[in-house]
């Protein structure tokens, strides 16, 4: 790897921030961030080699889609309680280009388990963990486009 490579890295981790001003467009065509999601869930290490996680990539419609139900089951949640702080923040992300929707695919671990008895215990801790070097490396990668982005936790909510 080059020096200039390096520099590029170190570039992406210090100025990855939180953005939760997103607007709905993008300085990349979607197909950037769809290829980019690929090589994410291709490179990143997993536990086993377990590649446990999945990602899905909305635009559009599907998108929407998605924020409207987070909306519909957070609403059901809160009951009448005072929404307006969470209609506000649904709405910020509903006013991005996209989602990158991270999870794990349940069966990859529950076969390890079965596979290796000796650490079931550890297979679903270690699942979080590779879902978690996923979310970085995509973070890190988007900023790496001048892709502002923010990471939320609406599972299993949604």
């Amino acid at each position: 790897m080059s020096k200039e490579s390096l520099v590029t890295l170190q570039q992406a981790f210090d100025e990855r921030r939180s953005v939760y001003a997103l607007g709905n467009e993008l300085p990349v065509e979607p197909q950037a961030i769809v290829n980019m999601a690929e090589r994410v869930l291709l490179h990143t290490p997993s536990a086993f080699n377990s590649q446990s996680s999945r990602l899905v990539v909305l635009f559009g419609a599907e998108h929407q889609q998605l924020w409207d139900i987070a909306e519909e089951k957070l609403r059901a949640a809160v009951g009448d309680g005072d929404f307006s702080g969470s209609k506000q923040k649904l709405d910020g992300f509903r006013a991005a280009a996209g989602t990158v929707l991270f999870y794990e695919d349940k069966n990859v671990t529950q076969s390890l388990q079965e596979q290796f008895a000796l650490y079931a215990d550890r297979f679903p801790v270690w699942a979080q963990q590779t879902s978690a070097m996923h979310q970085y490396a995509m973070w890190t990668e988007l900023r790496t486009l001048n892709v502002g982005a923010n990471l939320q936790h609406y599972n299993p909510l949604v």
